[in-house]
């Protein structure tokens, strides 16, 4: 799958959590000996999603986990019919408590949906996409834009551990980052609505709501941004299984 090859090739580098992830694939496809069929390629799609999100290769889950995924590829490499199981294993507010610098693998996970969409500069005019290898290094960390800037919150009083939430994160180039500084959102999303064209196009991309009654453009900034965590987090979660074809969360926050 390219799109695994595609990412794995960047998360690794800034996520020692994946690389057991890339070992078990790499026995797949040595097991296998022949091209991916579609059927084995959705298997995969649905082990990845949930192994990253469902952070199966952390904490004691380890010890079971890694042991039956070598078991299921052998198998769906030499069977027809083979499938992944699983049951949820985290709530959607553990996405909200996933923090943008952390390894965990719902941090992965978030960001390699992100790289999916293939980010685009917010500000500048039309529709620029930011290379993905712009992300290869952990250099490029400090590119992880907060919506509601740090400097914003900490003088709102907002905990770091809110903040500092993934759901408050989007990839971004550092000169654009330090463009925006600490500005509201309702001020540089306002300008960039109004200058830059494209304005829905990108905010999909970034999985960033912006609708008009959206927590981006209140002037009240602590109950704006518990609106756009809430709202976020929620199109996270959606996004996300999308992505993995099977329902990642146990329940609703």
């Amino acid at each position: 799958m390219d799109y695994l090859r595609q990412n794995f090739s960047v998360i690794t580098r800034d996520y020692l959590y994946s690389d057991y992830m890339v070992s078990v694939l790499a026995l797949f496809f040595y097991w296998n000996g022949q091209g991916t069929s579609n059927k084995q390629k959705e298997q995969i799609r649905k082990w990845f999603w949930a192994t990253a999100v469902g952070s199966r290769y952390s904490g004691s889950k380890f010890f079971d986990c890694l042991p039956a995924d070598l078991r299921f590829f052998k198998r769906l490499a030499q069977q027809r019919g083979v499938r992944f199981k699983y049951s949820p294993q985290v709530d959607k507010i553990d996405v909200r408590k996933s923090l943008y610098a952390s390894r965990t693998g719902i941090a992965t996970a978030f960001y390699c949906m992100l790289l999916r969409r293939k980010p685009v500069s917010i500000m500048d005019d039309g529709l620029n996409e930011i290379p993905i290898e712009h992300y290869a290094t952990r250099a490029n960390r400090k590119d992880r834009h907060h919506i509601f800037p740090r400097f914003l919150m900490i003088c709102e009083e907002v905990p770091p551990a809110l903040y500092n939430s993934i759901c408050n994160v989007c990839l971004l180039t550092a000169e654009e980052n330090q463009r925006i500084g600490s500005r509201r959102p309702r001020s540089y999303l306002g300008e960039a609505r109004d200058n830059a064209g494209y304005f829905k196009r990108k905010m999909h991309r970034h999985l960033i709501p912006v609708d008009e009654d959206g927590g981006v453009w209140l002037t009240n900034v602590k109950a704006g941004f518990k609106r756009m965590l809430r709202d976020r987090n929620d199109w996270i979660c959606r996004e996300l299984e999308t992505e993995a074809g099977i329902r990642l969360f146990r329940r609703d926050i």
